[in-house]
C-alpha cells in the first residue's frame, strides 16, 4: 500500500540534530542524507524528533483530520515558545514560512517515494515506462527548469522534458540526489507519467523493449554511497559535527547510531551476533541533568551500550508473541509490544530523557553500581505524546550503563 511505504520511508530517517545549512547537508553521502529526518541549522534533537512524529501523524492520521499543515504548525510554534506573530524568515525555525516548508517538504518527500516504489512494479513500468517534468503549482519567482534538464543531459520533446522513468537524469535534476519529487525545495515540480505508446512515438523505447525496475539498484547506490572508517579525515569530520550520533558499525560503514541499532535488532532476531555492542555516546548534558535532578547521581562521562543479546531479552518480555521463538512477549494490556522502530528510539530516550528513576534488575546481570547509586536506572521519554521507557544497568568498570529492556505506553 503506498501509505504503508510512506509511513516506512519516514520512519527509517534518523532523527538527527545539526548546525549545517541546506550547502553543508547537501554535500554529506546520500545514504546519510536520505536516511536522516533533519531540518537545517536545528540543533535540538527533541525539535527535530517532535517534528518527526507528527509528520509521521500526519501521514497516518490524514484522513481522520488530526493532523494537519495548521496543527503542525501551531504545534510546534508552541513546542518551539514561539512569540506572538511571526516573521517570512526562513532561518526562523519559529515562523510559520519555515515550518510550512519542513510539513511540505516532509510530506511530499515520502508520498512520493511510496509512488516511485509502486511505480518500480515491472507489470506498472510496461505499461508507463516514462515520465514528463511538470509543474504542479505556480510559483511567484520559478526556477528556470528547462536549463536545469538540459545541464543535466535531459532530451527535450516538443519543448517537454521527458525521460524512460529510470533515467538517471531525475537524479541529476534532484538537489537531494533521488529520483522522486520534490527535486527541490519548494519547487511546485512534479512528474506524469507517459503511457507506453506514446513512449514508442517519441523514440524513448522499441516497440517490445521493457526497462528494469530500478529499486535494488537504487538501494545498493544508498549502500555504497556510506562512507567507511579507513578516512580518518572523513570520519573526524562527521564526529565533529554529528557528535555521538553517528558511529562505525560491524562492518566498518559509517552511520546513524539509531540505524546500527536496527541492524542489531534484524540479528537479534535471527539469533546472530548476539555478543556484538553499539556505543551510544556519552551522557549529554541534558541526560546528565535529569538523573542529576532526579537521582542525585552525576552521569558526567559516562556511556551507554546496547547488546544483541540484551534486545532479544526485551523481546522476550516486550516484544510481539512469538518474535522470539516461545516466547510471550508483550502481556501489559498499557503497554504496545516492541518493534524495529522502538528499539531504534534507545539512542534518542539516552540522549533527551524527561525523567530518571531506579530501574528494574536482571537476577542474570551483575550490576556493579558507585556506592548510593541504584543498579540500574529508568529513563523516560515523552516523544510527541509517546512515552518511551528504558531500564539500563550499571557497571563501574568503563563508567558504562547496560540496555535491560524497554517498552511504550499506549498513547
Amino acid at each position: 500500500m503506498p501509505l504503508d511505504a510512506a509511513l516506512a520511508q519516514l520512519g527509517s530517517k534518523s532523527p538527527v540534530a545539526s548546525g549545517l545549512a541546506s550547502l553543508g547537508w547537501s554535500t554529506m553521502p546520500l545514504a546519510l542524507r536520505e536516511r536522516a529526518f533533519f531540518t537545517s541549522r536545528v540543533e535540538n534533537l527533541r525539535t527535530v524528533a517532535e517534528a518527526k512524529n507528527k509528520i509521521r501523524d500526519a501521514l497516518s492520521l490524514a484522513d481522520e483530520g488530526r493532523m494537519n499543515r495548521a496543527t503542525f504548525v501551531a504545534e510546534m510554534r508552541q513546542l518551539l515558545g514561539a512569540a506572538p506573530g511571526t516573521t517570512a524568515d526562513l532561518a526562523d525555525i519559529t515562523s510559520r514560512k519555515r515550518l510550512e516548508l519542513i510539513y511540505n517538504h516532509n510530506i511530499e518527500q515520502a508520498r512520493e517515494y511510496a509512488r516511485w516504489t509502486a511505480g518500480q512494479d515491472q507489470d506498472l513500468l510496461d505499461e508507463w515506462p516514462a515520465q514528463e517534468l511538470i509543474r504542479w503549482e505556480d510559483r511567484d519567482e520559478p526556477r528556470n527548469w528547462p536549463t536545469r534538464w538540459m545541464q543535466a543531459g535531459g532530451d527535450f520533446y516538443n519543448g517537454r522534458m521527458i525521460a524512460l522513468k529510470n533515467d538517471p537524469i531525475w537524479e541529476r535534476i534532484s538537489r537531494f540526489g533521488t529520483p522522486w519529487p520534490p527535486f527541490d525545495f519548494n519547487s511546485g515540480m512534479g512528474v506524469e507519467n507517459i503511457s507506453r505508446d506514446e513512449a514508442v512515438a517519441l523514440g524513448l523505447l522499441d516497440p517490445g523493449q521493457t526497462i528494469a525496475p530500478r529499486l535494488q539498484d537504487f538501494n545498493a547506490k544508498l549502500e555504497a554511497s556510506l562512507p567507511d572508517n579507513t578516512d580518518p579525515a572523513l570520519l573526524d569530520t562527521l564526529k565533529q559535527l554529528f557528535g555521538d550520533q553517528i558511529a562505525t558499525g560491524a562492518d566498518n560503514k559509517v552511520a546513524w547510531v539509531p540505524d546500527l541499532v536496527g541492524k542489531l535488532y534484524d540479528d537479534a532476531i535471527a539469533g546472530k551476533n548476539l555478543n556484538t555492542a553499539i556505543n551510544l555516546g556519552n551522557a549529554t548534558p541534558e541526560t546528565v541533568s535529569v538523573v542529576q535532578r532526579d537521582l542525585g547521581v552525576d552521569l558526567t562521562g559516562w556511556q551507554m551500550q546496547i547488546k544483541g543479546d540484551e534486545i532479544r531479552h526485551a523481546l522476550k518480555g516486550h516484544g510481539a508473541p512469538g518474535v522470539i521463538p516461545g516466547s510471550p512477549g508483550e502481556t501489559q494490556s498499557g503497554q504496545l509490544p516492541l518493534g524495529r522502530d522502538d528499539l531504534r528510539a534507545v539512542p534518542l530516550i539516552w540522549w533527551m530523557p524527561d525523567s530518571a528513576t531506579a530501574g528494574q534488575s536482571r537476577p542474570d546481570i551483575s550490576a556493579q553500581p558507585p556506592a548510593g547509586w541504584p543498579s540500574s536506572i529508568r529513563l523516560q521519554s515523552d516523544i510527541a505524546g509517546q512515552l518511551w521507557i528504558a531500564d539500563y544497568y550499571v557497571n563501574t568498570a568503563g563508567k558504562i550503563l547496560g540496555f535491560i529492556t524497554g517498552w511504550r505506553k499506549k498513547p
